[in-house]
């Protein structure tokens, strides 16, 4: 990371409200199609994020760069899913409401159908902040299910990594 990028990171973080690249660039006394560059690399490796008004894009520090990271195709973010997709059983990222990312192509998650376990680990996960480990049986199968939160600058639980795993019988 160079300097530009890390006196970028260090204002926005300074910076209770969004700020546009123009009031960056004034802030920092630099070029604005430098601090332009130098935010598509941050907002690339899910550091920071913007939301649009009109023409002007807001930028801030994003709540969770691990979830940006996944949302992004960049080399970073292929990097990581690909070590996820290669992985041992089923591993789903899920906020509270849908899966963001699986490497399971049939989207393990039971809240797209409507459908939860009696005592969903994601659900205990997001309800107590620690981590968790079950074993279920599942139709003809036995599974270990271990969910770890994912937590946003603020500490706020913002998603659970939900591995499923078969156990040898």
């Amino acid at each position: 990371m160079d300097i530009i990028e890390t006196k970028i990171l260090h204002l926005l973080k300074e910076r209770e409200e969004d700020i546009t690249i123009s009031e960056i660039a004034s802030s920092l006394q630099a070029d604005r199609h430098t601090i332009a560059k130098r935010l598509d690399v941050l907002k690339g490796k899910g550091l920071i994020e913007f939301r649009s008004i009109g023409k002007s894009k807001m930028w801030k520090l994003s709540k969770s760069p691990f979830l940006n990271a996944l949302k992004n195709n960049d080399d970073i973010s292929n990097n990581i899913k690909s070590i996820l997709q290669h992985m041992d059983g089923h591993i789903n990222i899920q906020d509270k409401n849908k899966v963001i990312w699986s490497n399971n192509k049939d989207n393990h998650c039971c809240y797209p159908k409507g459908r939860k376990c009696k005592e969903c680990s994601v659900d205990k996960t997001f309800k107590t902040g620690n981590s968790s480990t079950s074993i279920k049986d599942w139709s003809k199968r036995k599974v270990r299910i271990i969910t770890e939160p994912i937590r946003d600058n603020n500490n706020n639980i913002v998603a659970v990594v939900e591995v499923i795993k078969d156990i040898k019988k």
